[in-house]
């Protein structure tokens, strides 16, 4: 009976040491969960911000092609407008070409 004790004594020994290997190793694991959701959770932040940057960048990008869409703009109606005056000092030369031989006549 006393080696049978001694046998059961040892086993719940031998048991006890397990469940506290079990313990420390169910430790390790929380803390490498943990560790493993923090990691997570900064490169999800991270992601976040170049998110963020991104659509900065866009907003940008739309007022810049904003920009150079109105300076187009611009741009063209300077240059229909040069048309134009060209346009008119040609017939304003005719009309000068015109007004010259018209009042050639009235020569003395």
């Amino acid at each position: 009976m006393i080696r049978r004790s001694g046998n059961a004594a040892e086993v719940i020994k031998q048991g006890l040491e397990q469940a506290r290997e079990r313990n420390m190793l169910t430790t390790q694991a929380t803390d490498t969960f943990q560790s493993i959701f923090k990691e997570l959770g900064e490169g999800l932040n991270r992601i976040n911000e170049v998110a963020e940057s991104a659509q900065q960048m866009t907003e940008r990008n739309d007022a810049m092609i904003g920009a150079v869409t109105q300076l187009s703009a611009i741009s063209e109606e300077g240059m229909a407008s040069t048309e134009e005056v060209a346009s008119l000092a040609g017939n304003l030369a005719d009309l000068a070409d015109k007004l010259k031989q018209s009042t050639n006549m009235f020569r003395i």
